[in-house]
This record gives structure tokens, C-alpha cells and sequence, in this order.
């Protein structure tokens, strides 16, 4: 009976050890197969934000997408080029792999790896769709003013009514009153970061931010309060710093301009 017992006992080992290796063997991960022109760009959207991009040839262009951290843009560097390979890593530590070929008129040009297949985009590592853009700042229109922070230029308000931050977004509630006989149609906005001027002589240096974000620049009438918001990725002003907005109209007829100090900006609230 012994034996038998011995056999069993190794076989019962070999087994194990069988079992042991193959929880160690690689796994094959799939490589998607995309074709790329040299006319068009092709999009690859990811759940979450692309960390590392590795192109198996200079024959393949690729980029993140200005200002958004999970779209990366592939193009072909010159047409008829080899078959190739690109691998992304993302925020989430997921690995994809693809298979690159020329094609002149590719079928698909957008490819989703989002669970929904909806194309969003991830700013400063927040996943936000453009309806949630919009839901908050419906939001924010209807909140209370807070701030009362303004300027009058030739009978027309420009006022800084709240400042709210949310998913590391930093939203401005601006309200225009006209007050003059001809309404106001705004044709730009622009937001920037100065020093205080301390001295005439001073150089000033500005750096521009640009909204992520914002409701339609519609027009304001005369004797009416024209609603705006306006979103941007997160941002600070210093002490010794200002913000200026700047909202005019075209050929600069009229230039409505309000400068926020600091210490407004830290009356920031969470919404």
C-alpha cells in the first residue's frame, strides 16, 4: 500500500508545482489593429490619463491632445510606412497595445476605450463631459451674488458676482448690467495674471489663462443684466499679483475691464 500512497503523494506535488509555474507564464495582452493616414487624425480616447506613450517608428506621429491629458492624436509621418507598433500606459496603470498600418482612408477614426464609448475628455485628471460643464454652470447662474465686485465703464457694469472651485475647476460667475441707451454685444474675453503696477517705470508681465469653459458670450441689452460663466483648470493668484478680466467688443469700441486682488480670490467657496 505504500506505494501507491508514494505515487499519489508525488503526483499530488508535480500537480502543485504544474499549477505553481502557470500562475507565473505571461499572459498575452491583444493588440488593437488601427490604420492610420497621413491626411487625416486619428483619435485614441482613454478612460483615465496617459501617463506613458512609446512609438515603434519616427513613421508615426502622436500626441496628447492640447490641454487634454487622455486623447492621443496619431498621424502618419509619410504614407506607406511599415507596420509598426504603439504602446500607451494610463493613469490607472492599464497597458494598451496597438498595431499600426498606413491606410490612405481609414474607416474609423475615433477609438474609444471609455466603459460608455461617449467621448469626454479628462482635464487636470478629472473626467468631465461637456453636459457636465454645462449642468454646473447652470448651477452657478442661479446662485446668490456674493462678491458684488465690479467697475463702470460708459454706464455698463462689469461685475465679479462669485467664485466657486469644483473636480480642481475654478468657475467665475461675471455679470454685465447695461445701463446705456445701446445695448452691448461682447465679441471676446480674455483673462490674464499681472504684477501691480507699484511704479510707472515697472515692466508689468501678464500670463494669460484660458477657459476651459464658457457659457455663450450672448448680448446685453439695454437695461438688462446679462449672465456669464466661465471655467478654468485650477489656478492661484499671488499676493503681489491681480487678476484682470477683459471683455470687450469688436474693433475695440468698448473694453469693459476688472482687476480681482488676491485677497478677493481667497473668498473662493467649494460648490
Amino acid at each position: 500500500m505504500k506505494k501507491p500512497i508514494i505515487i499519489l503523494i508525488g503526483t499530488l506535488c508535480l500537480l502543485q508545482q504544474t499549477l505553481l509555474f502557470a500562475q507565473y507564464l505571461p499572459k498575452a495582452i491583444t493588440a488593437y489593429r488601427i490604420g492610420i493616414s497621413y491626411d487625416k487624425t486619428s483619435n485614441l480616447i482613454f478612460p483615465f490619463s496617459i501617463k506613458s506613450v512609446d512609438i515603434g517608428s519616427s513613421s508615426v506621429l502622436a500626441q496628447k491632445a492640447q490641454g487634454v491629458e487622455n486623447i492621443l492624436q496619431l498621424k502618419a509621418g509619410e504614407q506607406h510606412f511599415k507596420e509598426t507598433n504603439v504602446t500607451v500606459v494610463t493613469g490607472d496603470g492599464h497597458f494598451y497595445s496597438f498595431i499600426v498600418n498606413f491606410t490612405a482612408e481609414p474607416s474609423v477614426l475615433n477609438f474609444s476605450f471609455v466603459g460608455d464609448s461617449t467621448e469626454k475628455a479628462i482635464i487636470k485628471n478629472q473626467l468631465l463631459a461637456e453636459a457636465s460643464y454645462t449642468t454646473i454652470a447652470n448651477t452657478i447662474k442661479g446662485k446668490r451674488h456674493s462678491l458684488h465686485k465690479h467697475v463702470w465703464t460708459e454706464k455698463i457694469k462689469l461685475s465679479l458676482n462669485n467664485i466657486f472651485i469644483k473636480n480642481d475647476i475654478v468657475w467665475l460667475q461675471i455679470g454685465i448690467t447695461n445701463k446705456s441707451p445701446i445695448s452691448f454685444t461682447p465679441a471676446y474675453a480674455r483673462f490674464f495674471i499681472q504684477d501691480i503696477k507699484t511704479a510707472k517705470r515697472t515692466a508689468t508681465q501678464q500670463s494669460e489663462i484660458t477657459p476651459l469653459y464658457k457659457t455663450p458670450l450672448n448680448k446685453a441689452d439695454k437695461h438688462y443684466t446679462q449672465p456669464y460663466v466661465f471655467g478654468f483648470a485650477a489656478f492661484t493668484v499671488p499676493k503681489l499679483k491681480e487678476l484682470i478680466i477683459q471683455i470687450g467688443e469688436s474693433e475695440g469700441s468698448r473694453l469693459l475691464t476688472l482687476r480681482v486682488s488676491h485677497q478677493t480670490m481667497l473668498k473662493i467657496k467649494s460648490l
